[in-house]
């Protein structure tokens, strides 16, 4: 979801083969004029959620499927992720 903001948010200048960090670390490296200078302010919370979301993922820890997923931890991670599409902010 929040991937797909961020190519809808800067159109053009998001590679769509890449991963979620390293569309935050582009945002994280970008320098004037370019548009991806003002998604900076999101950059600790899109690692964050990262963070937590990859825990769960094959790819980066081949013993996601025995992760136990706490409830109130995935809404409060859910909702950060909302909040950063809605208000653009952390």
């Amino acid at each position: 979801m929040l991937e797909g903001y961020l190519h809808r948010r800067f159109p053009g200048l998001v590679n769509v083969g890449l991963l979620f960090g390293q569309i935050v670390d582009l945002i994280n490296n970008a320098q004037h004029p370019s548009p991806l200078v003002h998604a900076q302010n999101i950059t600790n919370e899109l690692n964050e959620i990262n963070r937590y979301a990859g825990q769960f993922h094959h790819d980066t820890n081949p013993a996601a499927d025995q992760v136990v997923i706490v409830d109130g931890e995935l809404i409060s991670f859910v909702e950060r992720a909302v909040k950063v599409i809605h208000a653009g902010a952390a």
